[in-house]
């Protein structure tokens, strides 16, 4: 049996999207997504407890960010994380974050838009 990467979550963003030019012409937009978990403890108190998940999108999928997506928005996102590497102030750190370049199976779907549509 082969190995299975991925990721579904439906959060909210927590800030505008980062939308940046790359090299080679194509896009990426890059946010933070929450999610919560709530349950009530033993004593029948309520609890919640938020994580935050990194998100980067590329091309025609980070089109439809920068166009819809804003601090706020609800979103659905299905995809492989990645985890990479890299040096910030001479500290060797690590990141996983959900990728999204378009492949088959990938999906953004936008659930609540925050963003003001301009007209075309």
């Amino acid at each position: 049996m082969n190995d299975l990467n991925r990721l579904s979550l439906l959060g909210r963003v927590g800030a505008d999207p980062e939308i940046t030019t790359l090299r080679d012409g194509g896009l990426r937009a890059g946010f933070s997504v929450a999610t919560s978990n709530r349950w009530k403890d033993t004593d029948g108190k309520d609890q919640e407890r938020t994580n935050w998940h990194r998100v980067s999108v590329f091309n025609k999928m980070a089109e439809i960010v920068r166009d819809n997506v804003a601090k706020g928005s609800q979103v659905f996102i299905e995809g492989p994380s990645e985890t990479r590497e890299f040096e910030k102030e001479g500290v060797k750190q690590r990141t996983t974050e959900l990728v999204l370049r378009g492949a088959p199976g990938e999906m953004l779907r936008v659930t609540d838009r925050r963003k003001e549509l301009q007209p075309a």
